[in-house]
């Protein structure tokens, strides 16, 4: 596929997620990174395993997802609307506020709380090192929102993004049989 070859002129290796075992022996990396992808894949637990297996022992993990939790998806959530980032249908865009009209899914299917996200990572055998709000490169949006969304976000739990640095601290659980 042009994919394919496109990754392979990177130099950069494509996985099928689905699959969610990475080409790499145990223990191969001291640092992963995975930021805004993981919300566009079935489940996290596969790949999480295998990102721990994967890393060093005390290797770090710094993941970066929308905040189900945040104080935007909260007030679409107030105002009858379906948050942006919680998509129900692969085919139509549906239950967003007019601003999102005619725009395609982009594909995300889970959308964790900051929370949630700490406890799993915790169960995968991660401990958290640090938590840090985010906000999404901003469209024509005005003023105050863009105030308001700054002043939220240094809350975390309210942050429209997240992102998170953990450390491995014990080897992978096995996956519930």
């Amino acid at each position: 596929s042009t994919a394919a070859r496109r990754f392979a002129e990177l130099g950069a290796v494509l996985v099928d997620s689905d699959e969610a075992v990475l080409p790499y022996p145990d223990g191969h990396f001291d640092v992963i990174m995975t930021l805004g992808i993981m919300d566009r894949m079935p489940t996290f637990d596969g790949l999480l395993r295998e990102i721990n297996r994967v890393l060093v022992p005390g290797g770090h993990v710094l993941v970066s997802l929308p905040n189900l939790a945040s104080w935007h998806n909260r007030m679409l959530m107030l105002l009858g609307y379906q948050p942006r980032d919680v998509e129900i249908s692969r085919e139509v865009l549906v239950g967003v506020p007019a601003r999102y009209a005619g725009h395609e899914p982009d594909g995300h299917i889970h959308v964790p709380t900051v929370r949630a996200f700490s406890e799993l990572m915790e169960h995968h055998g991660f401990a958290r090192v640090k938590l840090t709000g985010g906000r999404p490169l901003a469209r024509s949006v005005h003023p105050v929102l863009r105030i308001l969304d700054a002043v939220l976000t240094r809350r975390v739990s309210l942050a429209r993004r997240f992102y998170y640095l953990g450390s491995k601290q014990r080897i992978r659980p096995a996956a519930a049989e």
